[in-house]
């Protein structure tokens, strides 16, 4: 007997159990399903960008807002990046060509590019700040932050050109690319190619003449020579190309890992390994970008055969987590993966190169799932549903991790969106599985629970 109501305790408690962990995956669906069915993410993301981050007095977008109170209200001065003003250019200009309407372009997208173009291009070498404050102007030169305010980052530059070169082909103005275009180009490969080892660096400091970090990391190898191999397609300058097939072989030369084959975070400035060196998911996704336009550009299958088709294989592998369905952040030369968090605008730049890469491939169905199941999660851990807009971090189990909303990380998942939706994005089948799962158990916890014990019933039959 106490056997028996042994199991019977144990048999109700792990009723219980399944029916909690069916009503949250239940619930998660719902939400996923009513975000979906909805159908304006995209337009709920831009109206946040114009609510809450756009400057209305001097235009352009600021860096990030805390806790859904605008910046210019806080303690904090705000600073406007030329990273997220890019983002956010190509970001708008993605939205008004899905919509076909160029209205949300021109009032904010243009004017956040006249922004930066006035006031975060250095006149004298044509190259872009890192951040300046909010009215347009850098920090004073003896102050603290001066040195960082004018690093001009490489990925910045790239940014900025391509930028230039897709508002080109919105708007056919030339000056974009035979003025401003031509300038960061040859910013780029004047002040940041190293000319003895080859490679691009990451960070040049204009007042100093000075380049500020002497590694070469993946991250500023790859966005160099996808702007510069846009800038060679619409100019068909071979100077450009030099420079792409010169940086596509100091990857693979150096920043090649053939154990894992996939592409190491950094070298030093000779291309000697650093040992510190990792495997980031952002770098995987860059190099896919990189290579498949070379390939397409060049009609070198080399690229494809060798390397795309290898990182693929690596970041399904080491890159995946399976439990919770995303991918990990980076990982290390034993393919463990420290942390279990990811960021929203690093996530969608991942699953944005992967959907563009994959169609050139064949055997893609696995990845399409892959890609599906991480923006619906993604979705679901990262969005705001009372603000409607994405936090800018979270971890795997949907703890968030830093509840400010950064214009980065609205914009590059706006991009995504913009270029890529999910074939069955509305998983209907799993949610009434779900519910299933739930009402069967709940009716077998009462069905337990109300069950009268037959033994029982005999002791009371014989005691009459």
């Amino acid at each position: 007997m106490v056997i028996k109501m042994k199991w019977k305790k144990i048999f109700f408690i792990t009723l219980f159990t399944i029916s909690i962990l069916s009503w949250t995956l239940m619930i998660n669906e719902l939400q996923f399903n009513i975000a979906s069915r909805k159908q304006d993410y995209k337009e709920d993301t831009v109206e946040f960008l114009i609510n809450h981050l756009w400057d209305q007095e001097y235009s352009g977008f600021y860096a990030y807002i805390a806790n859904n109170v605008c910046i210019p209200c806080g303690a904090k001065a705000p600073t406007k990046y030329t990273s997220f003003n890019s983002w956010a250019i190509r970001a708008l200009l993605q939205y008004s060509i899905s919509h076909n309407d160029s209205y949300i372009f021109e009032e904010y997208g243009l004017k956040t590019l006249n922004f930066v173009l006035n006031n975060l291009l250095n006149k004298t070498n044509k190259g872009f700040y890192h951040w300046i404050n909010q009215n347009g102007s850098l920090p004073a030169e003896g102050d603290l932050l001066f040195n960082n305010s004018v690093y001009q980052i490489g990925t910045y530059q790239a940014w900025m050109l391509i930028t230039l070169i897709e508002v080109y082909k919105y708007t056919l103005n030339s000056t974009y690319i035979n003025v401003w275009g031509k300038d960061v180009a040859n910013f780029l490969i004047t002040k940041l190619w190293d000319s003895e080892h080859g490679g691009f660096y990451s960070t040049y400091i204009p007042f100093y003449d000075q380049i500020v970090d002497f590694l070469k990391y993946t991250w500023y190898q790859a966005w160099p020579a996808i702007a510069l191999l846009d800038f060679y397609e619409i100019t068909g300058n071979q100077t450009y190309m030099t420079y792409v097939n010169n940086t596509l072989d100091f990857l693979i030369n150096y920043l090649w890992d053939s154990n894992t084959e996939s592409f190491l975070s950094q070298c030093f400035e000779n291309g000697t390994v650093d040992p510190n060196s990792i495997f980031m998911l952002t770098d995987q996704a860059a190099i896919l970008l990189a290579f498949s336009k070379a390939s397409n550009l060049t009609g070198n299958q080399t690229y494809r055969d060798d390397y795309l088709l290898p990182i693929l294989n690596f970041t399904k592998n080491y890159l995946w987590n399976d439990e919770f369905s995303q991918f990990y952040y980076d990982c290390d030369k034993n393919g463990e993966n420290p942390e279990l968090y990811q960021r929203p605008s690093d996530l969608s730049f991942c699953l944005f190169a992967l959907s563009q890469v994959i169609n050139n491939l064949n055997d893609t169905n696995s990845f399409k799932k892959i890609i599906d199941y991480s923006m619906k999660n993604m979705i679901t851990n990262a969005w705001d549903y009372n603000a409607k807009g994405f936090y800018r971090k979270f971890f795997f189990n949907g703890t968030i991790a830093d509840q400010d909303k950064w214009t980065i990380e609205q914009t590059i998942p706006l991009f995504l969106f913009c270029h890529y939706s999910p074939e069955h994005p509305i998983s209907s089948i799993s949610f009434y599985i779900f519910l299933g799962i739930f009402v069967g158990t709940i009716v077998s916890i009462i069905f337990i629970y109300f069950k009268r014990d037959p033994h029982k019933k005999l002791i009371r039959h014989i005691i009459k």
